[in-house]
């Protein structure tokens, strides 16, 4: 089961990694623990690469949301 089955489960999986401070290994095991997916920590990286062109967020990559936002 290496695809992530929905939107719901690929946020889980962000939220978790972010929200945690997590390592990519431990959100790995973390997802297959509960049923989300079967990934690796590589796989878990490539979907946090390809997540905020997905989310229209760049703040998973570290900037600021409040730097970028209108006044």
């Amino acid at each position: 089961m290496r695809v992530i089955q929905s939107a719901e489960a690929l946020l889980r999986i962000i939220f978790a990694y972010a929200w945690n401070d997590w390592s990519l290994r431990t959100t790995a095991a973390w997802a297959s623990r509960i049923g989300l997916a079967d990934l690796s920590d590589v796989a878990v990286l490539k979907r946090l690469r390809h997540a905020p062109a997905w989310l229209g967020h760049s703040w998973i990559n570290g900037s600021d949301p409040k730097a970028s936002a209108p006044p």
